[in-house]
């Protein structure tokens, strides 16, 4: 017990954040972010509360830039004719602002497996703004102002709220580790049992805990079953997508791996990389964790994608936007290309593409990223080459 970290030190008065603890053996679930901003404040606008900043780092290798892989969405959405439509992602996260404009007519349901706002099942609500935001992301529609959009605009939409952003939680450490994990089981056994009925091909999840080499070493509450459901999830062509974790700069003596449940073999787990737009740098960002895949050939940290000052959807608003960093930020961004690619394999095919070969499009079509701090190479998200990949194996 002498092991629990804090990084959240300042609650807002009008907000509930869940405190980020993690625990020598069992770490609770946290939210896979590092806010931009690192004064204290007590408005939403200033991220709630403080939280440690990112350091900055040295640029590690020229190419593309966070505006140059929004320039190659666009391009990639009109050459292949792709937006996600008719495809839902259920985004399993501290749930959603539904009325939202980014969102207008696409939340096709909602799901609450926890026992926040008053235990109503079919209330998804989002109390923090972290699911919001990450939802954006995937898929947020640009409004007659203008606004933000998402990677995959037309998407369908499913808010399941698995964290607790409850003001006055009492729970003990081991009951809120127990509640976390029940409510993740609930989730995944929900959309098992309807992902056919609402044509969920997408699984996002923007949080985790621990730093694991393999799925055997996370001794966490429901492992064994949350393992069984993502592999009938897998066996469904339904992708799930998770953060590969923030806390890569405190991990001693053994840096390498990724939080659970990204460590899981069949989920693709996503870093996170720092973009300049103004010199078109690109490096991993020093707090992502990360793992080889000559330390785990089963679950080696997929791809990188951005996750640095991130504009997307806020709870505050219902047509504003705010910044956030982190895995959390990265992972959705993938969510998204994935809808993208699924629309395109669908269409051709006629069939949604394996999981592996999903992993192997965005592996194979990325750009080289070499990491200073491990002297390894890492690939980060090249949407273009992730669709000409697709294309070869598709397409005589």
């Amino acid at each position: 017990m002498s092991n629990i970290k804090h990084f959240a030190s300042k609650l807002s008065t009008k907000f509930y954040l869940l405190i980020i603890l993690g625990l020598a053996s069992v770490p609770v679930i946290i939210y896979l972010i590092n806010l931009k901003d690192g004064s204290s404040s007590n408005t939403y606008d200033d991220y709630i509360v403080r939280v440690e900043r990112p350091r900055q780092f040295t640029p590690l290798l020229r190419t593309q830039s966070l505006k140059d892989i929004k320039s190659d969405i666009v391009v990639a959405r009109n050459k292949f004719d792709v937006s996600g439509k008719d495809l839902t992602v259920a985004v399993l996260d501290t749930g959603l602002q539904v009325d939202h404009i980014d969102f207008k007519n696409r939340v096709k349901t909602q799901y609450n497996s926890t026992t926040d706002n008053n235990k109503d099942i079919n209330n998804a609500s989002d109390g923090d703004g972290h699911g919001t935001h990450v939802t954006g992301i995937i898929a947020a529609a640009k409004n007659q102002n203008g606004g933000y959009e998402g990677i995959a605009p037309k998407a369908n939409i499913i808010p399941i709220k698995v964290l607790y952003t409850e003001k006055n939680n009492k729970d003990t450490e081991d009951e809120r580790i127990k509640k976390s994990y029940q409510s993740l089981k609930r989730a995944l056994e929900w959309i098992i049992k309807n992902h056919e009925k609402y044509n969920i091909t997408a699984v996002c999840m923007s949080f985790g805990a621990g730093n694991y080499l393999d799925e055997i070493h996370a001794s966490l509450p429901y492992k064994s079953t949350v393992i069984e459901y993502i592999k009938t999830l897998k066996k469904n062509k339904v992708a799930v997508i998770a953060a590969a974790g923030n806390d890569f700069d405190k991990n001693e003596p053994e840096r390498q791996g990724m939080a659970y449940p990204a460590i899981i073999h069949d989920i693709v787990g996503v870093g996170s990389v720092n973009d300049t737009d103004k010199n078109k740098v690109v490096g991993i960002a020093p707090t992502s964790q990360r793992l080889h895949y000559t330390r785990n050939k089963k679950a080696p940290t997929d791809i990188f994608a951005p996750g640095v000052d991130i504009e997307s959807s806020t709870i505050i608003d219902s047509e504003k936007y705010s910044k956030l960093s982190g895995t959390s930020q990265a992972a959705p961004y993938v969510t998204g290309v994935v809808l993208l690619l699924q629309e395109y394999h669908l269409r051709k095919t006629s069939k949604r593409p394996s999981i592996d070969n999903l992993k192997t499009y965005l592996r194979t079509g990325g750009f080289v990223t070499p990491d200073k701090d491990t002297g390894l190479n890492f690939m980060r998200l090249n949407v273009l080459g992730a669709f000409e990949e697709m294309q070869k194996d598709i397409e005589p």
